[in-house]
């Protein structure tokens, strides 16, 4: 059975694992292990996941598919100089 739910500050610990197995997978070819680590560090810290899920404005959603964490997105509704969704991470 899948779930899909609003993230909570508690789920920051699984968007930040699930970040640490993807973003080498993913990125591996265009970016460097150095940059790879900074990049993921800088932007799935607990502070800045704190202040996106507690901001109001970034909204994150996570999967859970046979009660496994399986994925995550966040969109932002009012980005500047925008009128439509911007999609953040996914």
């Amino acid at each position: 059975m899948s779930k899909i739910y609003k993230a909570e500050v508690k789920d920051i610990p699984k968007i930040q694992n699930l970040a640490k197995i993807t973003w080498p997978i993913t990125f591996k070819d265009i970016l460097s292990p150095p940059q790879l680590e900074y990049m993921v560090n800088k932007m799935y810290s607990t502070k800045e996941l704190w202040h996106q899920i507690e901001g109001g404005k970034i909204f994150f959603w996570i999967v859970e598919i046979e009660k496994a964490f399986s994925g995550f997105m966040s969109y932002e509704l009012h980005s500047p100089n925008q009128s439509h969704i911007k999609i953040h991470k996914i």
